[in-house]
């Protein structure tokens, strides 16, 4: 069934200007050169050899990638204490030792140091003291939240009469800070806490929640270089208003004003894994752009406009670094019930930290539950450490939801059922989408897991519900193509996009993803017995079954899909003005509904895989690493099914969760197969 067939597109009588029914006479223009490219790019050939060079490259390119990132934002992630360094003409560790500021040890676990920023002009020196008080009856006292810069770069301070080295970031900073008229009062865990006593460090890291919780305020500083220009504040202060004023500007806008705004949404300390118990904790935020505090509520709000209203798909910046804060953020200020040490890694997967077991430390303090804090144990023993205390608590199934691809681990050593923390690159985990709340794939039956008497397999129970077959290409796409694109109406660099897109070779290129998905789905999805029901799960697939609603019915699903198609018809980011042509066209709430189409597709499906399986035809969404031959699995206490590897002598690799439509609420269970239930033993 192809997309031109669907219900909705089905007359030859379009209106003019009507681009993807164009697209469509484009397609037939074709000739036999269309079908002839869907029916290879769904070819079993083509699945072998596109899978095969990606085995062949992804250890590679996933380690650069990794590497890249650490080399260009390790020094600005850090939390490690800064050590004195060679400064071109002078040695930083020269300093008078005599002069130097030497930390009193904490009268109790429970007491904290405050700082208190003394009054000074623009290019005094920098002065402050402390105050030891107990956690439980403090003053008035703000914190701040900020990276820690590069350790290379050091500046002096006076402490109480003595002199000491904090990095360049934070002493600007604190310059910011200082007051001409009164002392301020802070916490900054880079002089509340004596970096060099490891003892003292772990006890302050594991109250920095109840620490950001008491003040009265915590103030955000991305840095010097974080500054904007008066047109860029202008777009971020009226993103926060209605659409119409909205689209007033944007009209007016240069191109350079958007990749300003993306420099300011990509800055590191959105990325921090460190921040997000800053920000979750905190009573009242404020941001430091260009000198001036602008509350978290109006950035928010501008964030959430920008994505509403597309600009995330066809400008220059993402606001999802910080719309991801501050879904965090709501959570906690809503006073559920606290998160699980599982729950609160999950939180921080997508940040940084200069050390792999941050990603560990950084967050354990949002949950309940104790874990111990050990600086001295290898990352991946603390990892599997990790795994272990939560299978004991019998948390080892819903834990299989967040393995990671294993394609992008270095740490060789950990069993394939152990999440990798440090893995940041990779499908957001399925269980965290909205309609897994009502998921049971397994139905009824108990959780059974258990652990070797080494600790390094997981013994589950479950059966084998079908084998994949035809897999499809990974989606990797910054934004994806609905499958048609928007034709005559743009220009970049002066050169049409038709022109640019007129090219067959290109063509193919650029949709070959969603053509392969669409066929692979409506070809060889034989479970569904008609047309329509096959389209019907293809686009339930594409999002995993979400609906911006919750509107489980197939209309709703569709209209999603169809405006998406129609809207979202350019996933080039070069020219901004796409806004422009598409807010022309289609009305505030069409955008809306199409760019919430896309963002629910992105959260479930970017990352993976569409395939089906070789016995009934099932129609879903697989991890990165999968290959036919892999087996779908229902594993006992599981909410969704999942894919696992034959390793031959009764174990298995695991690969990682997976979405099947028509088997997400127990439906295999209901079926009067006389599954066979068996041990799977996890390596």
């Amino acid at each position: 069934m192809e997309l031109e067939n669907s219900p909705s597109g089905d007359s030859d009588d379009v209106a003019e200007g009507d681009e993807f029914h164009k697209w469509q006479t484009y397609q037939r223009h074709l000739g036999p050169l269309w079908p002839m490219g869907e029916r290879w790019c769904a070819s079993l050939f083509w699945q072998r050899l596109d899978q095969g060079a990606i085995d062949a490259m992804s250890f590679i390119f996933s380690n650069l990638w990794i590497r890249s990132w650490r080399r260009r934002h390790g020094a600005f992630l850090s939390r490690e204490p800064i050590t004195p360094t060679q400064d071109g003409t002078k040695a930083v560790a020269s300093l008078a030792a005599a002069g130097k500021y030497r930390y009193q040890p904490l009268p109790s676990d429970t007491h904290i140091r405050l700082i208190y920023i003394s009054t000074g002009a623009d290019g005094s020196a920098m002065r402050v003291r402390f105050s030891t008080v107990s956690l439980h009856n403090v003053p008035p006292f703000e914190t701040l939240s900020y990276v820690w810069g590069s350790q290379n770069a050091t500046r002096l301070i006076d402490i109480e009469g003595s002199s000491f080295e904090v990095g360049e970031n934070l002493y600007d900073a604190l310059c910011m800070l200082r007051s001409g008229d009164a002392e301020r009062c802070f916490w900054i865990d880079a002089l509340s806490i004596n970096q060099s006593d490891p003892r003292e460090r772990s006890t302050q890291v594991s109250m920095m929640p109840k620490i950001y919780a008491a003040s009265q305020r915590t103030t955000i500083w991305l840095g010097a270089g974080a500054n904007i220009s008066a047109e860029t504040m202008e777009l971020l202060t009226i993103m926060a208003k209605s659409y119409e004023e909205t689209r007033d500007v944007i009209v007016t806008l240069e191109e350079e004003v958007w990749r300003e705004l993306g420099d300011l949404y990509a800055n590191p300390w959105f990325y921090r894994v460190w921040i997000i118990q800053e920000v979750a904790m905190a009573h009242e935020i404020l941001i430091l752009l260009n000198g001036e505090p602008w509350p978290w509520a109006a950035f928010a709000q501008a964030s959430y406009n920008a994505l509403n209203r597309g600009f995330k798909f066809q400008s220059a910046f993402d606001p999802e670094s910080m719309l991801r804060l501050e879904r965090i953020r709501a959570a906690f200020r809503n006073e559920g019930p606290a998160p699980t040490i599982l729950q609160a890694l999950a939180l921080g997967r997508k940040s940084l930290a200069t050390l792999d077991v941050d990603k560990v430390y950084g967050l354990r303090g949002l949950s309940v539950e104790e874990f111990e804090v050990n600086y001295e144990e290898p990352t991946t023993d603390t990892y599997l450490r990790l795994a272990k205390s939560i299978t004991d608590k019998g948390g080892a199934i819903i834990m299989l939801n967040y393995v990671d691809d294993h394609s992008f681990r270095f740490k060789k050593r950990l069993p394939s059922w152990v999440p990798d923390w440090e893995v940041r690159h990779g499908a957001r985990p399925l269980i965290d989408t909205a309609a897994s709340i009502n998921w049971k794939a397994s139905g009824d039956h108990a959780v059974y897991s258990g652990l070797s008497a080494r600790g390094n397999h997981l013994h589950v129970h479950g059966f084998v519900l079908d084998t994949l077959d035809r897999i499809g290409n990974l989606f990797m796409e910054e934004v994806p193509l609905s499958g048609v694109s928007k034709l005559g109406t743009l220009s970049t660099g002066g050169n049409s996009l038709r022109a640019q897109l007129h090219s067959d070779f290109i063509l193919g290129i650029v949709s070959r993803r969603v053509t392969q998905w669409r066929t692979l789905a409506l070809k060889y999805g034989t479970m569904f017995l008609t047309e329509d029901a096959r389209y019907d799960a293809y686009v339930s697939t594409l999002t995993a079954g979400n609906t911006l609603s919750g509107d489980t019915q197939l209309a709703a699903e569709r209209q999603g899909y169809e405006l998406w198609c129609r809207v979202w018809t350019t996933a080039s980011r070069m020219d901004f003005k796409t806004i422009l042509s598409a807010y022309d066209q289609y009305s505030p709430a069409e955008m809306a509904q199409a760019a919430g189409f896309m963002r629910l597709h992105i959260h479930a499906a970017w990352g993976r895989r569409l395939y089906t399986t070789r016995q009934r035809g099932i129609i879903g969404l697989c991890p990165a690493l999968a290959r036919r031959g892999d087996l779908l699995v229902i594993i006992h206490g599981g909410k969704t099914p999942y894919i696992i590897r034959n390793l031959g002598n009764g174990q298995f690799r695991f690969i990682g969760e997976c979405y099947a439509h028509g088997f997400m609420h127990g439906e295999a269970t209901g079926w009067n197969e006389g599954w066979k239930v068996e041990e799977f033993v996890l390596v």
